[in-house]
């Protein structure tokens, strides 16, 4: 071992000015090797003191190089090159999926988000742009694999001429890491190893794994139909043919009213609800749900909500189609209920609204819109109110409705904001194209966060406001109104939080059946949950909908606190 070590390092010294330039050319190499392996996952994280310690997998890597025989070292260089490769195209994936859904990447579970994040590119940006961001991808992928065997090549060659001190230094730190914290055990300051890359790619591993069994306990969920047992005839009886309507409110989340960014501006606009509320003499009940999602991915939340399942992953998703669960969308089916969808956002072919059973899908191209858009946002939430008035809601027909409609209005990039007009006046939508043509551009807006956020709150102003309008001006006749959020917004706009609450209400012009609801489901009465609200997950909301619906009245979980009706009773 010893004639190991001698050679290079034995051999008389030359006279190279190279020699200079190749040691800090090799101290540069380590460095940025360890700087990768500490580069944490989340940018929240991304602090100088994350870069404070030295990672036991460079050690290794450095002590592997000098001692294993000639023939295996290209075998370590080029392996080693490929796994810091992927370790670093693993920690950006998981920033940019923390900032999107607060979450790290999951390739199982998140591969199919390639399309939905292309639409939105091409959506925001325009075409060309959305191309060109695609190909700076790309390099960049190129790049970290051809910047990560620059690097281990650069090390090992300098490992090679210098194995003894190499070996040396590499295994004096690791000696001295391991024996500090036996010595002195109160100091945490001398614990400077970590293993940290090591343990998340071991999480991600695990991750995956678990995805894959996630789906054997999914089906064993979903064996479990809450409505199964419930008569055709009893089925949503207590609803005595009342319309039910079903609004998701894109990024409409709990940070509305816990961030003092948003709170001062939508808390008044939920008081003024409430007052049109009482003015027309309807009664309502608010509370918080907790969404499988964050920044993303809305139909989970839609999902989840119609299942009673938690689908908190695309193969949840597929699973539940594939297994034909029922749904809330078959339930009023049985009960006699006409049911539709009102998707907006939805552009192309979507097996999916026939899977799930609709009569009918109103998608962007079959809503008659003739404005134009607001960006990626297809059109204003006025338009599709008056769409499912105008196709649906005040319709001739022998059947009570039950509509599931996305308002996307609230949708990224947040600009333009529309502005809610005279009803009469919507048409088919080209009124709306001076709106489209206001106000800065994507670009403009994202290049400041600030502006980011801003931009956000008037959106939701504007959701809240549509609502407002329409609940005064539109709904006359009996009905139930449910408003939900589908998931709160990305990190951009919530900070550094895994809240995944958001607001629900449920309107009615029938005062048990909100107080029914209302206890089942733990809200209180008004349009503004309380502070200290407690969030259940989406998954119990079907469940108990149909058992409060289908029970004779003040019978589902009679004399629950904070269920008091809002307006005339």
């Amino acid at each position: 071992m010893a004639d190991r070590f001698r050679s290079d390092n034995e051999k008389p010294m030359r006279s190279d000015r190279r020699r200079p330039f190749g040691i800090l050319l090799l101290i540069a190499a380590v460095l940025a090797i360890a700087a990768a392996l500490l580069l944490p996952n989340d940018r929240s994280r991304l602090a100088a003191d994350a870069f404070a310690a030295v990672p036991i997998e460079l050690l290794v890597l450095i002590i592997a190089l000098a001692v294993v025989p000639g023939v295996l070292r290209p075998l370590i260089r080029w392996g080693a090159a490929l796994l810091l490769a992927i370790v670093l195209i693993v920690k950006l994936a998981d920033m940019a999926a923390f900032e999107a859904m607060a979450r790290p990447f999951n390739p199982v579970l998140d591969a199919h988000l390639l399309n939905a994040v292309w639409d939105l590119a091409v959506g925001t940006l325009g075409h060309a742009a959305a191309v060109g961001l695609t190909i700076a991808v790309v390099l960049l992928l190129v790049s970290i694999i051809v910047l990560s065997g620059f690097l281990v090549g650069i090390t090992a060659s300098g490992v090679k001429r210098h194995r003894l001190a190499a070996v040396s230094v590499a295994g004096a730190l690791l000696l001295i890491g391991w024996q500090m914290p036996k010595l002195y055990p109160a100091s945490q300051g001398l614990h400077f190893l970590t293993a940290s890359t090591s343990g998340l790619m071991q999480r991600h591993a695990t991750s995956l794994a678990a995805s894959l069994k996630d789906l054997e306990e999914f089906d064993r969920e979903a064996s479990n139909d809450p409505a199964a047992d419930i008569a055709d005839d009893v089925l949503m009886s207590r609803l005595g043919g009342r319309d039910v309507l079903l609004f998701f409110v894109e990024s409409y989340g709990r940070t509305v009213l816990d961030n003092p960014l948003y709170a001062p501006s939508i808390r008044p606009l939920l008081e003024q609800l409430d007052q049109t509320v009482d003015d027309q003499g309807l009664h309502a009940a608010s509370g918080f749900l907790t969404s499988p999602v964050s920044g993303g991915q809305s139909w989970l939340g839609h999902a989840s909500t119609l299942a009673g399942l938690w689908v908190d992953n695309q193969r949840r998703y597929n699973s539940m189609l594939v297994k034909n669960r029922q749904t809330l969308i078959d339930d009023f089916n049985r009960a006699g209920y006409r049911t539709v969808a009102v998707m907006p956002a939805i552009t192309m072919a979507w097996p999916e609204g026939t899977a799930l059973g609709y009569d009918m899908v109103y998608d962007e191209p079959n809503l008659g819109y003739e404005g134009l858009p607001f960006n990626w946002v297809t059109m204003p939430d006025q338009y599709t109110l008056a769409a499912l008035d105008r196709f649906e809601r005040l319709a001739d027909r022998d059947q009570p409705l039950f509509a599931e409609v996305a308002l996307i209005s609230s949708h990224a990039p947040w600009t333009p904001i529309p502005r809610v007009i005279d009803w009469a006046t919507v048409g088919d939508g080209s009124i709306f194209s001076e709106q489209a043509r206001d106000g800065a551009t994507p670009q403009e807006v994202w290049a400041d966060p600030e502006r980011v956020r801003t931009q956000f709150r008037l959106s939701i102003e504007y959701a809240l406001a549509n609502l407002d309008s329409y609940i005064a001006e539109r709904l006359a006749d009996e009905f139930v109104l449910i408003i939900l959020g589908d998931h709160q917004p990305a990190r951009i706009i919530t900070g550094e939080t895994d809240n995944r609450d958001v607001p629900i209400h449920i309107i009615s012009d029938d005062a048990q059946i909100v107080s029914d609801l209302a206890a089942a489901l733990g809200f209180t009465a008004g349009m503004t949950p309380p502070d200290d609200a407690v969030a259940e997950r989406m998954s119990v909301f079907r469940g108990r909908v149909v058992e409060t619906l289908s029970s004779p009245p003040g019978t589902v979980n009679d004399g629950v606190a904070g269920t008091r009706s809002v307006g005339p009773t």
